[in-house]
């Protein structure tokens, strides 16, 4: 088995997909058929890092085996600028920015049921100029050659880990208000200091980045075998056949 398979697609597919194993329609993985649902705020999921609790109060091991590959999905967010936290309003996630959407594809990613899935990774990169007018599409096309437009600051890598996340709602407010904290521990120092052992960011990490290429390139390098899937709506093979 390959050590590590990841998974590079728009907002859209991410966040409107199938099962977790088969694809109905496009190469790759498709997720659940769930989406952050604010009837589903009570969904409250605490879980231990080597045990889970089950939904009759036992305790059982994490299901992921340790031979399976690492699945890191990543989703690209080119109307989302480096420092998201001046457009960020807990009060109306969807914005231009698309906040909503993010959300829905963390969730997405990283719950299954009533467990988080474990060797699973969200990747985001936010690659939009921050200046008004910003050729967004131009911008992602250059980030993906390894450039950035001129005078356009380094991009913002977004982790968020589901083998170190202790704590996640189904539910976009309270998604958009962790991430808001992970942003605020990013550029605030003091902060990061406070909430390091924090349980609610615990596995959301933030990083600058030069350019989308150059996260692929991490993520392509080292001793690990990977695989690349790339979903694609009008793919004329699902993930069964590869």
């Amino acid at each position: 088995l390959t050590s590590m398979s990841f998974v590079v697609g728009l907002p859209w597919a991410l966040s409107h997909i199938g099962s977790p194993w088969t694809s109905p329609q496009g190469l790759g993985w498709s997720l659940p058929r769930r989406r952050c649902d604010r009837h589903q705020a009570h969904a409250r999921v605490v879980i231990a890092r080597q045990a889970e609790r089950s939904v009759n109060g036992g305790i059982v091991p994490d299901a992921d085996n340790e031979c399976q590959p690492e699945r890191v999905f990543m989703v690209p967010f080119p109307r989302i600028p480096p420092d998201p936290l001046p457009a960020l309003n807990l009060r109306n996630l969807a914005v231009w920015e698309r906040f909503d959407t993010l959300c829905r594809c963390i969730v997405a990613t990283l719950m299954t049921s009533r467990r988080i899935r474990r060797k699973t990774r969200f990747v985001s990169v936010f690659t939009k100029p921050p200046w008004m007018g910003a050729k967004v599409s131009v911008a992602l096309r250059e980030s993906l050659q390894g450039r950035r437009l001129p005078e356009a600051p380094p991009h913002t890598k977004l982790e968020v880990c589901g083998d170190e996340v202790k704590m996640m709602y189904a539910e976009e407010t309270w998604v958009a208000a962790t991430f808001q904290k992970a942003l605020q521990r990013f550029s605030d120092p003091a902060l990061g200091a406070t909430w390091a052992n924090s349980d609610r960011t615990a596995g959301w990490r933030l990083a600058s980045s030069e350019s989308l290429s150059e996260v692929l390139e991490e993520m392509m390098s080292g001793s690990e075998q990977v695989r690349l899937l790339l979903l694609d709506e009008d793919a004329p093979r699902t993930a069964e056949d590869e």
